[in-house]
C-alpha cells in the first residue's frame, strides 16, 4: 500500500516488486516533485532497513526531495515525526576537467611513472606511459563507523576518453557544491606544485 501511495504522489516510472527478500531494499526509480513551485527529477529512491536514499542531480534538490517525502508521509499518511532526527550523509558523483598538470600534486609522479613503464612497457611491447587513472581515500573501517559512506572519496579517469581530455569522475561524501569546491582546491594545489 505504502508503494502504491508513493508511486501515485511522486510518479515513479518503476517500483519494486512485493514481497521483497529479507533486508532487500526497495527501490523506486524516474520520478518527480514539485517542492515550492519547482519540479525537481528523481532519479532513484531507495528504501533501506535502517534509511532512505534519494538520488536527484544534485544534493540540494535530493534533501528537498527527502523533506517533501517526510512533509507527504505526516500530512497523508499519519507518519509520526521522528524520535530521534535522522542523520543526513551525502554522496555526490561530477564530472570535471582538470588541468593537464594536475598530476603535478604528486612530487614523486614522474619517479613512480618511470618505474611502472620500465616494469611493463618492454615485456608487453608497448611505448606509451602508464597514467594515473583512479585515486580512492577511505577512513580506516576500525575506527569510523561506516566508513565507507562517511569517509569515501574517489577520482578515476572518465571512460571512453583519451587521458589528454583528463576529464575524471570524483565522488565523496559531501554536498555537491562542496564536492565541486573540493576538486578546485585540489587542482589548485596541483597547479602550485604544494
Amino acid at each position: 500500500m505504502l508503494a502504491a501511495a508513493l508511486s501515485e504522489r511522486f510518479g515513479f516510472q518503476t517500483r519494486p516488486t512485493f514481497p521483497l527478500v529479507s533486508d532487500a531494499s526497495a527501490k523506486f526509480t524516474d520520478g518527480a516533485a514539485v517542492v515550492d513551485g519547482t519540479l525537481i527529477a528523481i532519479h532513484k529512491l531507495e528504501s533501506y532497513t535502517d534509511g532512505l536514499g534519494v538520488d536527484c542531480t544534485n544534493t540540494d534538490d535530493a534533501k528537498l526531495v527527502l523533506d517533501e517525502i517526510f512533509k507527504w508521509a505526516r500530512a497523508e499518511l499519519g507518519f509520526r515525526d521522528f524520535i530521534r532526527p535522522p542523520k543526513d550523509i551525502f554522496i555526490s558523483h561530477i564530472t570535471v576537467e582538470f588541468s593537464p598538470d594536475f598530476k603535478n600534486i604528486f612530487k614523486s609522479w614522474v619517479k613512480i611513472q618511470a618505474l611502472l613503464n620500465a616494469s611493463t612497457q618492454d615485456r608487453y611491447g608497448f611505448d606509451k606511459n602508464v597514467d594515473l587513472y583512479r585515486l580512492q581515500w577511505r577512513g580506516d573501517p576500525h575506527t569510523i563507523v561506516n566508513n565507507a559512506l562517511v569517509s569515501d572519496f574517489w577520482i578515476e579517469r572518465k571512460a571512453g576518453e583519451p587521458h589528454s581530455e583528463n576529464r575524471w569522475h570524483c565522488s565523496g561524501p559531501l554536498p555537491t557544491q562542496e564536492l565541486i569546491d573540493l576538486m578546485q582546491t585540489l587542482e589548485g594545489l596541483a597547479l602550485d606544485g604544494s
